[in-house]
C-alpha cells in the first residue's frame, strides 16, 4: 500500500494474506525495499508490502527495454515519438505534432 491508498486498498491487503493463507503459500509483511526486483518510482513506491515468495515478478523496465530492441529489429516497424494518439483518421492515426500514416504488412 502506498500514501494514497483506500479501503478498498486496505481490504484488498487483508484479502491477499486470508487467500495465501488458505492456499498455504507464504505470506510475509515485509519493508517494500527488501522485496527482489521491486524499483519503483519514487511517487509510487509502497509503504508496506506482502512478499509472496512463490508469485514470481517480472521487471516491467527490463521487459519494455527487451520488447523495444526486439521490436526495432523489424523492418515494418516504425517508433513514433510519445505523445497521444487519437482514434484512426482516414489518413491514419494522428498525433499531437503531425500524423502517423498506416505502414503496410509485408509478408516474407
Amino acid at each position: 500500500m502506498n500514501a494514497v491508498f483506500s479501503r478498498l486498498d486496505d481490504a484488498s491487503f487483508t484479502a491477499i494474506a486470508q487467500v495465501a493463507a488458505e492456499y498455504r503459500l507464504g505470506c510475509q509483511e515485509t519493508d517494500p525495499s527488501d522485496i527482489p526486483g521491486y524499483h519503483p518510482l519514487d511517487n509510487d513506491r509502497a509503504l508496506c508490502a506482502w512478499y509472496l515468495p512463490e508469485e514470481g515478478f517480472l521487471d516491467a523496465r527490463r521487459w519494455l527495454a527487451t520488447l523495444d530492441a526486439a521490436l526495432g529489429t523489424l523492418p515494418n516497424v516504425i517508433r513514433t515519438p510519445s505523445g497521444a494518439l487519437a482514434a484512426p483518421s482516414p489518413n491514419g492515426w494522428r498525433l499531437r505534432r503531425g500524423t502517423l500514416r498506416r505502414v503496410p504488412f509485408l509478408a516474407t
